[in-house]
């Protein structure tokens, strides 16, 4: 799972792909600062659906689970989500860990990109409760 990615090299990329689309890009929270990584429990740029044009501003990575811990990877069998809505949220690329090495503790961070890109787009849900910014 995802708990480490890297934000679009500008948020001028985003809003001029966006508008190659015929779509509007609102900033109701103005224009975010983008850190060179995010993690979870930050609140990084997120896409919604905003009337006839799209909205980007900052929501919470992950919600707190029963024990105090952020959620971010879980199983969806038998759970319903008709209170959210989907997101888009830009990358330039994105970590996934795997196992150290045989004598070390710490994994090892893989860094994925896009060859013939420099971002992305990750699919994420959205209970449309914006963070504080």
């Amino acid at each position: 799972m995802r708990n480490r990615f890297v934000p679009p090299p500008t948020l001028g990329t985003i809003d001029d792909d966006i508008r190659q689309l015929g779509l509007v890009l609102e900033f109701p929270a103005g224009r975010p600062n983008m850190p060179p990584e995010y993690a979870i429990g930050d609140s990084p740029p997120v896409v919604l659906r905003a009337g006839e044009g799209l909205s980007l501003a900052p929501m919470t990575w992950a919600w707190k689970g029963p024990g105090g811990k952020p959620v971010f990877n879980f199983r969806s069998d038998g759970r319903t989500f008709g209170s959210s809505e989907r997101c888009l949220i830009p990358a330039a690329g994105f970590f996934e860990f795997t196992d150290g090495e045989p004598g070390h503790k710490r994994k090892t961070k893989w860094r994925f990109d896009l060859v013939d890109a420099p971002w992305m787009w990750m699919g994420g849900r959205s209970d449309r409760a914006p963070s504080p910014s």
